[in-house]
């Protein structure tokens, strides 16, 4: 009897021993694992597909670095002076006269606080030839100079109450592993400027985050600064302004009448002009206008028509000291004005223009301040709105400042002339082994 039960006893043990076969030992404790967990935990490995890897290490998101520049909390007292005020003027007219020269017979406008400061923001990584240049295109003062006369003035700008003058400025830099933005650079435009600072992807996340940041900044009037991030470009410093007001006086109904406006190919269009009645009247060698003031005070429209040349011949000879003087010496005399309705874009390039008036280098490199790598600018890219309408101006700018690494210089191109006889073939890359293979002897 005991020996039945002997038998029974052995046979049970090598049926649980069977069962416990068919459990997974787990490689690290030896505890048997779940099947399930077991292919959960394997399914996490990485594996050897380079398409994997690649995509693991494209960066697909944007970083915002703005808290990361860091600088001291003392804002030099620098307000807009009669020195920067000349220096300024010059460059707004200037500026306008070169672009103007290079679209002739079209409608122009651009925005030089937009530019200056986008320029401003980008001098702070510049050293030597470059900066000196800027510097003087700028107005002529030394950097640390311009920086705080730019951060008393765009305070004082924003600081109304009856109108909306937005500024904003921003770097983006290529989220490419081994570059960098210096340190001393970024913050210098945190603290003068406001800049914020992102690391992004110049890939089409890239460029619908910097658009999507510009629309925001202008107000929805310029959905898209950059049409396409080119590969060279390494870091944009952009300035944003949006700008609405309402006229101290808005017309009324009956101040707004059916009329022509008489355009620069000698055509006539229908205007909607709106009339009023100013006390504020500008004349100078050539030409005579009027300013009207927007809600507040602070704003104001002016114009100014020429009486003896055509515009294209009065803005060729125009200089800022001029109208700094038109302007300073407004006469508060009752005009009879009248003004259309309009609204404008503009887009251009300011490369040539900026190389006209002095500041050839920055095209070329001198940017050692700014980042790790050898960079110069590409590109100064800038776009504007204005509506004018009878409660008042709706108005927007941008500028881009692109900075470019240079190229790898190209190899001379080898040549191949297939103007005689000779072999070809079809083949398979994988072994090398042509599957066709033939030669052309004749095109007959």
């Amino acid at each position: 009897m005991k020996k039945q039960y002997l038998s029974i006893l052995i046979i049970l043990c090598l049926l649980l021993s069977m069962l416990a076969g068919c459990k997974k030992p787990n490689a690290e404790s030896g505890a048997l694992a779940d099947p399930q967990q077991v292919v959960s935990s394997s399914a996490e490995q990485p594996t050897d597909d380079p398409i994997t890897d690649v995509l693991s290490e494209t960066p697909l998101a944007v970083q915002d670095l703005t808290a990361e520049a860091v600088y001291t909390e003392e804002f030099p007292l620098q307000p807009p002076d009669e020195e920067f005020i000349r220096g300024q003027m010059d460059f707004s007219v200037e500026l306008f006269r070169q672009i103007a020269q290079k679209t002739p017979c079209k409608n122009t406008l651009i925005a030089p606080f937009s530019v200056s400061m986008a320029l401003a923001m980008t001098a702070n990584g510049a050293e030597g030839k470059t900066l000196e240049e800027m510097q003087k295109v700028l107005g002529g003062h030394a950097i640390d100079t311009l920086n705080a006369y730019y951060l008393n003035w765009r305070m004082a700008l924003q600081g109304g109450e009856k109108t909306k003058l937005h500024i904003a400025d921003s770097i983006w830099i290529r989220d490419l592993q081994g570059f960098e933005a210096k340190d001393a650079f970024l913050a210098d435009n945190a603290k003068y400027y406001d800049a914020q600072v992102f690391k992004a992807p110049f890939n089409s996340i890239g460029e619908k985050a910097i658009n999507e940041w510009v629309e925001e900044k202008t107000d929805g009037m310029i959905p898209q600064l950059i049409e396409e991030l080119r590969p060279e470009t390494m870091m944009i410093l952009i300035n944003a302004l949006s700008f609405d007001a309402q006229w101290s006086d808005p017309y009324s109904e009956h101040q707004v009448r059916d009329g022509i406006f008489h355009s620069i190919d000698g055509k006539e269009q229908k205007a909607q002009m709106m009339g009023s009645t100013e006390y504020s009247y500008l004349e100078g060698e050539g030409a005579i206008g009027f300013t009207r003031n927007y809600l507040g005070g602070r704003y104001a429209f002016g114009a100014l028509l020429p009486t003896e040349t055509s515009l294209e011949e009065y803005v060729a000879t125009l200089d800022g000291e001029t109208l700094l003087q038109i302007l300073k010496n407004q006469q508060g005399t009752q005009v009879r004005a009248q003004l259309p309705k309009f609204s404008s874009e503009f887009g251009v390039s300011m490369n040539e223009a900026l190389k006209a008036m002095g500041m050839p280098s920055a095209f070329e490199g001198g940017f050692g301040k700014m980042s790790n790598e050898d960079l110069f600018i590409g590109n100064v890219l800038h776009k504007t709105v204005i509506e004018v309408h009878e409660d008042g101006t709706r108005a927007a700018a941008a500028t881009a400042v692109e900075m470019d690494k240079a190229a790898a210089p190209m190899e001379e191109p080898k040549v191949v002339t297939l103007d005689r006889p000779f072999l070809y073939f079809i083949f398979d890359r994988e072994t090398n082994l042509p599957i066709f293979l033939g030669s052309l002897t004749s095109l007959q």
